[in-house]
């Protein structure tokens, strides 16, 4: 009888991190294993940028089952030294994410895997064209950190080699590749899935809450503005650095019902949304990614308020899951927050149905799909 499968997933980021895609690499990782796989997590040894988590504990930190191994591989860490090479800071990225690329073939041959499984377009580049198998996961596109050339190379890939399949977190990004020119057959969508239950933490209750970072894009600012035509509800928006909390609040002045908290681990942060009375997603730019904390707030079991971008709208529906609103509508973001304020059975109404036609999509499913491309797509029993 035939061994299980031996998946080794690479990540070119440090572990643990305070951003979202650590916690989906993690979980990844954890619900192949615990469908039966046998998994190996290769990632970079950069240097931990976040003191706070220094020393952390990966599995500790995420909250995840120590079911699969995790290894670090070296990575020249330009970052550690931005200030003295900004000029040349992104060609000296790129070499340093391709040297890391070229040293996973080599690393990762001692431990034979079946096939990696990869967000790392420069990992998944090398692994195929020098004969292994590899699933490519396509989260954002048309941004800083994956260009339209990443994106025609990926395609390039796929037409000079038979080893490379994608997947995308939505049909988005799925439709993004084909306009490019990448076979359909080698594309198949699946969207994150809902965390698994959380420990009780805190009683503290909230009425809009917001939990992320608070750069661009993630439209915090518009939770600000909405707060200030809404004194008597009380804002809380948990995450970000001090850096860009300073930012938010010099430049749109929030008022005493707005409170900032520093970011929380991801094994704490769930109990937290489960004591919203409203968790707010006002994104304005996700380049076709459906965001992890979409997916964080429906296992939440509470009303969402989330704006109308197209990925969003792949998974929620207005007046039905949730209430949508336009990408930086501060005017909008109040009307919505008025009404959930004021119609309470509304709120149970969109949070029931989103806990009911999202309640099989747990991170155990999602393994089994991908496990099903590995078997009956890509060929390896």
């Amino acid at each position: 009888m035939r061994n299980s499968l031996r998946i080794a997933y690479i990540s070119e980021m440090r572990m643990p991190t305070e951003r979202a895609h650590g916690i989906q690499i993690m979980r990844t990782c954890e619900s192949l294993s615990t469908s039966g796989s046998i998994v190996k997590l290769f990632y970079s040894n950069r240097k931990q940028s976040n003191l706070s988590l220094k020393n952390s504990n990966p599995y500790k930190y995420f909250g995840i089952e120590k079911n699969f191994q995790i290894q670090p591989v070296f990575f020249i860490d330009v970052l550690s030294i931005e200030k003295f090479i900004k000029p040349f800071l992104t060609p000296l990225m790129f070499i340093s994410n391709l040297i890391f690329a070229l040293t996973i073939p080599i690393v990762s041959r001692s431990w034979k895997p079946d096939i990696y499984y990869t967000r790392h377009w420069l990992s998944a580049l090398v692994l195929s064209i020098t004969g292994n198998t590899v699933i490519f996961e396509l989260h954002r596109a048309g941004s800083h950190e994956f260009s339209k050339r990443a994106l025609k190379i990926i395609k390039l890939t796929t037409k000079i080699s038979k080893n490379i399949f994608i997947t995308t977190i939505s049909n988005e990004l799925k439709n993004n590749l084909i306009d490019i020119g990448v076979e359909k057959n080698k594309i198949e969508v699946l969207p994150d899935a809902l965390p698994n239950k959380s420990k009780n933490i805190t009683n503290q209750q909230f009425d809009v809450l917001y939990t992320g970072h608070l750069v661009k894009g993630r439209g915090v600012e518009t939770i600000i503005e909405s707060s200030k035509n809404l004194p008597k509800i009380n804002f809380t928006i948990i995450g970000g650095n001090e850096k860009d909390r300073k930012i938010l609040i010099n430049k749109y002045k929030p008022d005493k019902n707005v409170e900032f908290i520093k970011h929380l681990s991801p094994a704490k942060i769930q109990d937290y949304q489960t004591r919203a009375k409203i968790l707010v997603l006002p994104q304005t730019d996700i380049h076709g990614q459906s965001p992890l904390k979409l997916f964080e707030y429906i296992a939440a079991k509470r009303p969402i308020i989330a704006t109308n971008l197209a990925p969003i709208k792949e998974i929620l529906e207005n007046n039905y899951t949730a209430l949508l609103f336009s990408p930086g509508n501060h005017i909008e973001l109040t009307e919505c927050i008025s009404k959930l304020i004021s119609d309470q059975k509304l709120g149970k109404y969109l949070s029931k149905n989103a806990t009911e036609k999202y309640k099989d999509w747990t991170w155990e499913n999602r393994s089994l799909k991908i496990i099903k491309i590995i078997t009956d797509k890509i060929g390896i029993n």
